[in-house]
């Protein structure tokens, strides 16, 4: 099980391969809580990742500090699309939609894309599987050039996810002060309450950058 854990440092994908036809647990942590995928994940190993993808790896396993595989692939676009595609269930076979296109190009911080997008009616208004809204996305993850063409391309500043948060709700819980101020000009509603019993103007009062 250690050599899983080394193969990320050495880009081996026949090592990759031959251990997990030998019955390696794709899933296995080491003592701080590292699983196979999250440091393909740091390493930046693309190939790596998709392999254990497609074997199986879990995206909601954390170590002991609390961390994901999203926290490790956050510095490595491609990792993030790898992964976005994996929870989309996008493959190559199944190409994605324009919407989960789009959603892919925020994530991965693509702004040209998104700005592409962008020209496609209505397709700023486009949500994930789990209805969560493109914007919704942009303003979480602080990519400011995104929202500004999401906004651009007509999107609703107010359209909430299924939790009931608003963009501009993400963008005060995640500091992000100019992209909501950015929403706040846009017309966002600072007032308007999430499911977790917050408003976007509450969370901004308990932020320090607000």
């Amino acid at each position: 099980h250690r050599d899983l854990h080394s193969f990320p440092t050495r880009r081996s994908s026949d090592l990759l391969e031959e251990l997990l036809k030998l019955g390696a647990d794709v899933n296995r942590q080491t003592d701080e809580g590292l699983s196979p995928i999250m440091l393909a994940s740091a390493y930046n190993w693309v190939d790596g990742v998709e392999y254990l993808l497609s074997a199986g790896a879990s995206l909601t396993i954390k170590d002991v500090s609390d961390k994901d595989v999203w926290a490790y692939a956050e510095p490595h676009p491609q990792i993030r699309q790898a992964l976005m595609r994996s929870k989309l269930g996008v493959t190559a076979s199944h190409p994605a939609s324009m919407a989960i296109e789009l959603i892919l190009a925020i994530i991965a911080n693509d702004t040209a894309a998104v700005t592409k997008f962008c020209q496609v009616p209505g397709l700023a208004n486009s949500t994930d599987d789990d209805g969560v809204p493109a914007l919704v996305h942009a303003s979480r993850t602080g990519r400011l050039e995104c929202v500004r063409q999401l906004l651009a391309g007509g999107a609703e500043t107010n359209k909430q996810s299924p939790d009931g948060n608003t963009a501009i709700y993400e963008a005060t819980a995640n500091n992000h002060p100019e992209i909501a101020q950015l929403l706040l000009k846009a017309g966002a509603d600072p007032n308007l309450y999430s499911r977790t019993g917050w408003s976007p103007l509450e969370r901004a009062i308990r932020k320090k950058d607000f």
